[in-house]
């Protein structure tokens, strides 16, 4: 599997042709969003290919000088899903995260779920980055009315406490939400 940014172009045709299939409407957000971090290189995104085949997307957040990432999306294409690309991911995430204190992941509440469907999905998810060395935290937050489960990618021996995390996730959010969505679509609790 290879690896590459995702360039402007790219951008709005996964914008239009996947985020719509493969995340709930509540957890979309708008183009200007994606455009206005973007630029403000606060916000990146990578395609991931078997030979020339898109297999799968990531969106990556932070803020500047911090020292944590935001996994925002992480998404494999539908006939593409249960061969261990996920986890492929998850490793070169890993690789990239090198540089800072770890990753924050966001995975929908399994509590929040509206039928017993939905709540198995979000509890395969959340085993998921288990399975692969990632910490649930105690923390969580609310994007646009949706609850998330928060988890923790690092390779630290001792991560930081919850409180410093939860602290650099809120300047992660303010650095996104407050220039382009405003502060009242999220929290942290």
């Amino acid at each position: 599997m290879h690896q590459q940014k995702i360039t402007k172009d790219q951008l709005h045709t996964i914008y239009q042709d996947h985020l719509p299939r493969d995340f709930i409407m509540a957890e979309l957000k708008s183009i200007s969003f994606f455009e206005d971090n973007f630029a403000r290189g606060v916000y990146f995104g990578d395609l991931f290919y078997v030979e020339d085949q898109l297999v799968a997307y990531t969106f990556c957040g932070k803020r500047p000088g911090g020292n944590y990432l935001l996994l925002d999306y992480l998404a494999v294409l539908p006939q593409e899903r249960g061969k261990g690309y996920g986890t492929e991911i998850l490793a070169a995430l890993r690789k990239e995260a090198a540089a800072y204190d770890g990753v924050i992941v966001e995975a929908e509440a399994v509590d929040t779920a509206k039928n017993e469907k939905e709540k198995n999905l979000r509890q395969r998810r959340i085993a998921f980055y288990r399975r692969n060395g990632l910490m649930e935290m105690k923390t969580r937050s609310e994007i646009n009315g949706v609850t998330f489960t928060l988890l923790l990618l690092t390779d630290k021996e001792k991560p930081a406490e919850e409180e410093t995390i939860g602290r650099e996730l809120t300047a992660i959010y303010q650095t996104l939400y407050n220039h382009t969505e405003g502060k009242d679509v999220w929290r942290i609790f």
